[in-house]
């Protein structure tokens, strides 16, 4: 798989993609690499949406003690 380059939502999410598999075990860049295509890109749009949608505040944290 060529190398992944640039700043773009849709570059973001291809990174994020790749992420996701190899955290799951999964290497996308070779052959039968585990997932379907429909799964591929399920989780591609998913990861575009993540990349594209407003960051969230973080909640305050609680003090303890």
């Amino acid at each position: 798989m060529p190398e992944i380059t640039g700043d773009s939502a849709e570059a973001i999410a291809l990174e994020l993609l790749m992420t996701v598999a190899r955290a799951e075990g999964v290497q996308l860049d070779k052959d039968k690499g585990g997932w379907s295509k429909e799964k591929i890109l399920v989780t591609y749009r998913e990861c575009l949406a993540a990349v594209r949608s407003a960051p969230r505040e973080a909640p305050p944290l609680r003090q303890v003690g």
